[in-house]
Order: C-alpha cells, then sequence, then structure tokens
C-alpha cells in the first residue's frame, strides 16, 4: 500500500480491522490481613440533636437553662463525633450566657 509507513499492517488486516494492543495495567493485589486499605465511603453524620434543641431552648428566653444544659451535653458528646455540632453548642451557651447577664442587670435594676 502506497502512502503508509513502512511496516504498517503489512497488507493483512487484524481483527476488527484495529491493531492489538496489549493489556494496560496488571491486576490489583488483594491487601493483606490487618492492613490499611480503602474502605468504602462513610455516610456524613447530621448535627446532634441536642446541639439543634439546645440552640433552641437557649433562644426562647424562659427555657434557657434547658439550653445550657443540653449544649453542655452535646459539647462534650461533640468529641466523640469529630466535632460534629460543636460551634452549634457553643453559640448556644453564648446565648445562655448572655441571657443571664441581662436576667442579673434585670434584677439590679429591679432591686435599686
Amino acid at each position: 500500500m502506497a502512502g503508509q509507513p513502512p511496516g504498517y499492517n503489512q497488507g493483512q488486516p487484524q481483527q476488527g480491522g484495529y491493531p492489538q494492543q496489549q493489556q494496560g495495567y496488571p491486576p490489583q493485589q488483594q491487601q493483606p490481613y490487618g492492613q490499611p486499605g480503602y474502605g468504602p465511603p462513610q455516610q456524613q453524620q447530621g448535627t446532634p440533636g441536642l446541639a439543634i434543641a439546645g440552640l433552641i431552648l437557649s433562644i426562647i428566653p424562659c427555657t434557657w437553662p434547658l439550653g445550657l444544659i443540653f449544649a453542655i451535653i452535646a459539647l462534650v458528646q461533640s468529641g466523640n463525633r469529630n466535632g460534629a455540632g460543636k460551634g452549634m453548642s457553643i453559640a448556644s451557651i453564648c446565648i445562655c450566657g448572655v441571657w443571664l447577664v441581662l436576667g442579673i442587670i434585670g434584677q439590679i435594676a429591679q432591686h435599686a
């Protein structure tokens, strides 16, 4: 065949008309027992319910003590959950602190 580089197809078509290719990558070896490997993807954990309850209860003026308790429990548990709900718990504790300060100021103003 004229116009083709020498050695190309040599006039005999291969199966399917395409040149055969070598296998790409060797098969993967399985990890021996005890060796770390890639496992299935872990599910995303949502915000813990105690942190949400603590935030909601800390916003309401008359229930802030319960919100403080829930927020402290959620903050302690956030260490076991890779920090899930930690920021919400800290925000709840800060809001409860604001309610406490406002309550003290209100009591002082009432007796003055």
